[in-house]
């Protein structure tokens, strides 16, 4: 028997209704202008009427103004496609953004903010254009910066890359933050620890073990004899380093060798006396600059962590943003008696996008890369770039096929070899399921 249509229908007709007028504004011929980008792409007719029924069975009530995918799901759509949702900061949900949801691949509910998948959409655009967005939702499209960085301040959320390669294997890696900033701090990218593989991005990167060479760590003094060198820092060690003054400009370093993603610090106090480190600041050179890590992504100001809280037993903090680097340093800032601490750094050598983590987006007309010598974006697309313009980028050209040695699409944990990639997908989701 056929479902009235009903208080339902009408609602449905209302989110269609939504949907036409949107792609009336944002096609060409509505505006006048041929080059203008054509968001919702090549909908049909066919693709409005699937909507509808889809949408018909779903139930979907359009005056809720769902903030993103997740929240669409919830209301009861199990089918993935084109929606139009209310992102906002300060929940007004007054500007509606049109986006593909996911609602069928690793439990559903994710927002996509990029797919690329057969070349049809340029992706060679400047800055004012990836703020917008362009594309077709259909098909290949960027969703906008600036959409970007309302929905993922809005909540917390994960983030997953999922690729495929020309010869059909498939990878996902899944991040456990994600948040881009403002304009005004150039959509800089903030990403969490790579969950797909955690379990081996915790590990201790040689501090206790001896793996880390007593050349290696550094201080910005010592107090009087051997015993109390910057070398004694290292977790479980009998006695601890201490600086031969004691105040906020002392620090203790260790130089890694080589980059590795930094997760989280496991800190002690000094072992035959009751003098622990209470809070502490962490310094790491990313390759061009000595950063702090930030307590919120736009205060621009130290996080101070949680240290010990009594000599012997050992406290541990995983960031919530991990960070890439070859140099760190603990930076005390209270302390319990006098400045003495042991510690070890956790971490791994890790995953690709830590190179990205905290870097500001780069297009060809504005230049935000800490490349010195050359803007990458201007040699090949838009991106957080890193210490190399080769690293990783999903906005470069598209190839039919593997194609030359770094070029094209590049995910260097997907393609170790650097050949380009068959089809992309950028995606967020909630990580609090309740908010």
């Amino acid at each position: 028997m056929a479902r009235p249509f009903g208080m339902t229908g009408i609602l449905v007709s209302i989110l269609v209704l939504q949907t036409l007028s949107l792609v009336t504004l944002e096609t060409p011929e509505a505006s006048g202008d041929e080059n203008d980008v054509d968001l919702l792409g090549s909908t049909t007719t066919a693709d409005l009427v699937d909507l509808i029924c889809s949408c018909r069975e779903m139930e979907i009530d359009a005056a809720n103004k769902h903030r993103d995918c997740y929240e669409v799901m919830q209301a009861g759509a199990t089918k993935s496609g084109i929606y139009t949702i209310y992102p906002s900061i300060t929940n007004t949900r007054d500007t509606p953004v049109v986006t593909w949801c996911d609602l069928e691949t690793h439990g559903g509910g994710w927002t996509v903010l990029q797919k690329r998948q057969d070349g049809s959409v340029d992706f060679d655009h400047d800055w004012d254009d990836y703020k917008h967005g362009f594309g077709h939702v259909g098909g290949e499209y960027w969703l906008g910066n600036q959409n970007i960085y309302v929905i993922s301040n809005q909540k917390e959320y994960e983030f997953q890359v999922e690729a495929e390669e020309y010869d059909g294997t498939l990878h996902v890696e899944k991040y456990n933050h994600f948040r881009l900033s403002d304009e005004a701090g150039r959509y800089t990218l903030f990403t969490g620890t790579y969950t797909g593989k955690q379990d081996s991005c915790i590990n201790p990167l040689g501090m206790e073990s001896g793996d880390i060479p007593d050349s290696k760590i550094t201080a910005s003094s010592a107090y009087t004899g051997a015993a109390y060198k910057a070398p004694k820092a290292r977790l479980k060690s009998t006695t601890g380093w201490i600086p031969g003054t004691h105040d906020v400009n002392q620090w203790i370093q260790v130089d890694l060798g080589v980059p590795h993603v930094i997760t989280g610090v496991v800190l002690q106090g000094r072992h035959d006396s009751a003098q622990w480190v209470k809070t502490y600041t962490f310094r790491y050179h990313d390759g061009l600059l000595w950063r702090y890590i930030l307590d919120d992504i736009t205060s621009g100001n130290a996080q101070v962590f949680d240290g010990s809280t009594n000599q012997n037993s050992a406290t541990t903090t995983y960031f919530k943003y991990p960070v890439k680097a070859r140099y760190t340093r603990i930076e005390p800032e209270t302390w319990q008696s006098a400045i003495s601490l042991r510690f070890e750094l956790l971490g791994c050598e890790g995953t690709f996008l830590a190179f990205e983590n905290n870097r500001a987006f780069s297009t060809k007309d504005i230049d935000n890369d800490v490349e010195a010598s050359s803007n990458c974006a201007a040699k090949r697309s838009a991106w957080w770039y890193g210490q190399s313009c080769t690293e990783s980028d999903l906005n470069y050209e598209y190839m039919t096929g593997a194609g030359p040695l770094n070029r094209g699409i590049i995910w260097r944990d997907f393609s170790v070899t650097r050949y380009s990639i068959k089809r992309t997908e950028m995606k967020i989701r909630p990580v609090n399921k309740d908010d």
